[in-house]
């Protein structure tokens, strides 16, 4: 089984959004690593209502990402990333991970960011908690695209800005419009 750890990137808030809990686009980053700078420092933000916890930011967590035992499709393999809290307080997630193949040390994205699919529910994460969410991505021989050498995943949590780089090195489809992987909302 592989497991890979997240370097926690803020990526500047002028930058185009990518993975935001509706919406698409995708945010180029400049460093070393794809969406690598430094980390800024950040407690889940107080909602209005004292008895809810806000929502988790980019430095709140961290991404793990392990393949999924039988969690493919014909033409496909599964992968799962885990976000988990590692902030002092709970924190909520709702929606869906922006996610995009880069490639380079630039970051370079590979062909479309991921696409939704599944219905979104809100969780609250106490300290220590994780959620996850499931990735369907597809064999670029199989999609019959021009396959492209990846460096990993630029992935943004839900309704934020800064990024978090996961390395996974593999085969990506470079079109936009062939080889589209898949990313479900976060659950428990």
């Amino acid at each position: 089984m592989r497991v890979r750890v997240a370097v926690v990137s803020a990526v500047a808030l002028a930058l185009p959004l990518s993975g935001c809990g509706a919406g698409g686009g995708e945010a180029a980053a400049a460093g070393s690593e794809p969406a690598a700078a430094a980390p800024e420092v950040s407690a889940a933000t107080a909602a209005p209502n004292p008895s809810e916890p806000g929502r988790c930011h980019t430095p709140d967590l961290t991404v793990t990402i392990n393949e999924t035992p039988g969690g493919g499709a014909a033409g496909h393999h599964g992968e799962t990333l885990t976000f988990t809290n590692v902030s002092a307080q709970a924190c909520t997630l709702e929606g869906y991970p922006g996610v995009s193949f880069v490639t380079g040390d630039e970051g370079d994205q590979v062909g479309a960011e991921f696409a939704r699919e599944g219905d979104p529910k809100k969780i609250t994460l106490k300290p220590g908690d994780s959620a996850r969410s499931d990735l369907l991505l597809p064999d670029p021989g199989a999609a019959k695209c021009k396959a492209t050498e990846t460096r990993g995943f630029r992935i943004y949590p839900p309704d934020e800005t800064a990024a978090i780089f996961v390395s996974s090195p593999q085969q990506a489809c470079a079109e936009k419009d062939k080889g589209v992987a898949k990313v479900h909302p976060l659950a428990t």
